[in-house]
């Protein structure tokens, strides 16, 4: 399981991407912009949408973020 400050990094990660791009990232852009192993973002998406963090579906680019503060603390 990922740690929170893991997940905290992610998320505002991914949220800096959405304001840049207007989109969500892949799961590989995620990966490559945080220096980690594709496996391990997949692992943090997860854990994210377990907390309520972000919704995803099966679809490329579908991550919603649904609020930072959903994350455990830290």
């Amino acid at each position: 399981m990922a740690s929170n400050v893991a997940l905290h990094i992610t998320y505002t990660w991914i949220e800096a991407f959405i304001k840049k791009h207007h989109h969500p990232p892949t799961i590989f852009e995620i990966a490559e912009g945080l220096g980690i192993s594709y496996q391990v973002a997949r692992l943090r998406l997860i854990a994210m949408e377990r907390q309520g963090a972000i919704y995803r579906d099966s679809r490329k680019r579908s991550i919603e973020l649904r609020g930072i503060d959903k994350l455990d603390e830290v």
